[in-house]
This record gives C-alpha cells, structure tokens and sequence, in this order.
C-alpha cells in the first residue's frame, strides 16, 4: 500500500509539471506558469486523495494531460495528435466515465471550425473506441449487459434529486454502502429488484433509479429548481464536505495537509 502510495504521489507531482506546461500553452507566461503549478501542488483536497486508494487519486492528473493533448490536436488536427487526445480521454472516461461528454463538446468544436476532419476526428474517436472497447466486451461477458464503463448514473442522478436530498452525497433510504465491505449495496440493486420483483441487470437498475428521480423532478419543478442552486452554491464553496473521508480530520496528523 505504501508502494502505491508512493506512485500516486509521484503521479500528482507530474501533474503539478503538466499544469504548468499547460498554463504557459494558455497563457504565454512564466509567471501565470510557475504560480499555476505551485497552487496544483499545495492545492490540500489533491495531496489528500492522492494518499486514498480511489480512482479520485488518479483524475486529476489524467484531466490535465488530455487537456494538454486535447490542446495539441485542437492546434494541428493531425491523425496522430487525434491518437493521443482520444487515448488520453479514454483513460481518463475509464476513471471518470462522465469525461466522455467531452466527446460532442470536442467534435461540435472542430465542426464549427470549418468541418470534421476524418483523419483526424476519426482518430480521436477510435483511438477512445478502442481503448474503452476491453471494458464493454467484459461487462457484456461477465453479465451479459451491454454497459459501456459503468451503470451508476441513474443512482447517482437520484442521490441528487429526492425529497431528502440536500444537495451534497446523502444515501438514499434503501442503499447500503460501508467502506471496505464486499458485501455492501453501493449500486442500489436490493431497492430496484424489491421494486421490479426481480434481480434487474446493472442497466436496468440504473434506469429504475433515473426514472425515480426524473419522477420526482417532474412532480417538484420548483424544488428541483431550488435544489439546483444549492449545488451550484455547494460547488463554489470553498471548504471540502466529507463523503467517506474527512479531509479535516487527515490535517491532524498530516503537516502537509495541515
């Protein structure tokens, strides 16, 4: 554990050098530069889930190297800069599944510069293809569901959106997580096959609990709208609210974090 810890450290002061590469493309300055790179570095909520064993240890410096690729095709849109950018998205949606929106987002970019390249479009989206392919062909072998990376959203959706909700990560009535324990409901799956009085798929569970929170968006629009705000609020925040981790709780015997 020690040794992983280790390589994430390490992991995070590479991204720290990788913000400042990407701060002097931006922005053609030393000083943006430098003063970019020494605030990734001292930023606490970063050095802290780079000590936690999550996927959250590995994000960020993901995030900033396709930046940094996403930045190079978008200047050259050759076949091997579309390569890189779509690798480096893939590893970065098999962390993050939801950093495949940046898919339509990229493409409606190149669009409106004058029309898709295939070479170097096509590129991209293969090389995220292939990557990501792996992943789907076990989820179908394993379970035989067609899910693409992973089949929470639905859930998640609905830890947003329900009468208790309050806008931070609050488990629904009939979800059961503990971490480190096997056995325990993270995904919600008991509640969705009381629900449909049957053991549902990974899809079809995450499809119950969208439904369920659409519903309830539907039924409370004045609600939903409110709560809305409350996130962007929570959002803007400055201080971290714990999930699973308390980062203030780590300052008392980390001096970095303190």
């Amino acid at each position: 554990l020690l040794a992983l810890r280790v390589v994430q450290g390490l992991l995070g002061a590479l991204a720290a050098a990788l913000v400042v590469l990407l701060a002097r493309r931006l922005f053609t300055s030393e000083l943006l530069a430098a003063l970019a790179g020494a605030l990734y570095a001292i930023c606490a909520p970063l050095v802290f889930y780079e000590g936690q064993l999550l996927p959250a240890a590995l994000l960020p410096a993901l995030m900033v190297a396709t930046a940094l690729g996403v930045l190079s095709w978008a200047e050259r849109r050759t076949a091997l800069a579309g390569t890189l950018a779509g690798a480096l998205l893939a590893l970065c949606a098999l962390t993050r599944p939801t950093a495949l929106l940046w898919l339509p987002a990229l493409l409606l970019w190149a669009w409106r510069q004058g029309g898709l390249r295939w070479r170097s479009e096509g590129a991209l989206l293969l090389a995220c293809a292939l990557l990501v392919a792996p992943v789907t062909a076990r989820n179908i072998a394993v379970e035989g569901d067609a899910v693409l990376i992973s089949a929470n959203a639905g859930l998640n959706l609905y830890i947003g959106n329900n009468d208790h909700a309050r806008g931070s990560y609050n488990l629904p009535a009939g979800v059961w997580l503990e971490p480190g324990d096997p056995l325990d409901d993270f995904a919600g799956n008991r509640a969705a096959a009381e629900a449909l009085g049957r053991q549902p798929s990974s899809s079809e569970a995450s499809r119950w609990w969208a439904r369920q929170a659409l519903s309830w968006i539907a039924e409370h629009p004045g609600r939903a709208l409110v709560l809305m705000g409350r996130k962007a609020l929570l959002w803007l925040n400055n201080s971290e609210i714990p999930q699973l981790y308390n980062l203030r709780g780590y300052e008392a015997v980390s001096p970095v974090l303190g």
